[in-house]
């Protein structure tokens, strides 16, 4: 049910020992929705220090100042380049911002 709607991938190949589950973006994006209060404040305070620090900031660190558990920063960071807000620099397990645009500079309103 879950991978029908596109929540969710089996990794199931034979060679592996044990069946792998992938949440989606799409199927993370629902969870947020539906289980984490408050959402459209907490991807605004996220927003808002990407603006604030610019480029070179990451998720951990992000994660460390605000305070919200890293897989989520990383979506709410996915979510914004999806909209071109910003750009990702994606190296093994590091993930940074590399470019902010205007347009989210204007949206959390810093300069």
């Amino acid at each position: 049910m879950l991978s029908d709607r596109g929540y969710v991938t089996l990794d199931d190949a034979p060679e592996n020992f044990d069946a792998v589950v992938y949440v989606t973006p799409d199927g993370l994006e629902r969870c947020a929705d539906r289980f984490i209060v408050d959402l459209r404040r907490i991807r605004r305070e996220i927003w808002t220090l990407v603006a604030q620090r610019g480029a070179e900031c990451d998720v951990i660190e992000l994660a460390d100042i605000s305070g919200f558990p890293d897989l989520l920063v990383e979506h709410l960071l996915d979510e914004a380049q999806q909209r071109s807000l910003i750009r990702l620099s994606r190296r093994e397990h590091y993930i940074a911002v590399t470019w902010v645009s205007p347009q989210l500079r204007r949206l959390t309103r810093v300069a």
